[in-house]
């Protein structure tokens, strides 16, 4: 029986920007770009330094980036709207791979942050999924075992960590198939 559902913020909740920014400029997200993003995620370097360093690697103006980035009306509310009828009965976590202060400003700004019963932020703990680790912290913080949580993730390699840690694992792909994917798990929306 499941007790919890954890979610991935960016690309679930959130459009994410970076992914925005890269498909406006036609850059892939790899290599140096992806490592400056691996190194917010960490808390190794500041979502400012992050802008630095893009500005620096793809010659567009930090405020430009700053500009994507500050965007905090970029919600799903049609997911918001499953997790406030999940809350009802679940324990709700919140596991992102993202720079604390970054994430914690839009979850202010939305008036999010009283959704979940636990966030476990990347940069805050130093370790990003798909870590097997990350996801023990999340599960340790809502008391559940694995088996009784579900992680909901747009990155199949971050689902395919969830399971291997024993968490069912649903890929991401709007909110239609995301209500269809837990209506056949017998979720109570």
């Amino acid at each position: 029986m499941y007790k919890a559902v954890i979610f991935d913020f960016f690309g679930v909740i959130y459009s994410d920007p970076a992914n925005r920014w890269f498909q406006k400029h036609e850059i892939k997200r790899s290599g140096e770009y992806a490592d400056i993003f691996k190194q917010v995620d960490h808390g190794f370097i500041t979502i400012e330094q992050a802008f630095s360093e893009l500005e620096r690697l793809s010659g567009q103006p930090s405020e430009e980036i700053r500009a994507v980035f500050g965007q905090t009306d970029m919600i799903d509310h049609d997911v918001v709207e499953i997790i406030k009828k999940l809350k009802q009965n679940y324990s709700l976590g919140l596991l992102s791979n993202a720079s604390s202060n970054y994430l914690r400003k839009i979850l202010q700004d939305n008036d999010l942050n009283n959704l979940f019963n636990d966030l476990v932020i990347s940069s805050e703990v130093g370790m990003i999924k798909p870590n097997p680790q990350i996801f023990e912290i999340a599960l340790d913080n809502l008391g559940v075992q694995p088996s009784e949580a579900i992680f909901i993730d747009d990155w199949p390699s971050n689902v395919e960590a969830a399971k291997e840690v024993g968490i069912h694992g649903i890929l991401f792909s709007g909110s239609k198939d995301l209500i269809t994917n837990l209506k056949s798990l017998e979720i109570k929306l």
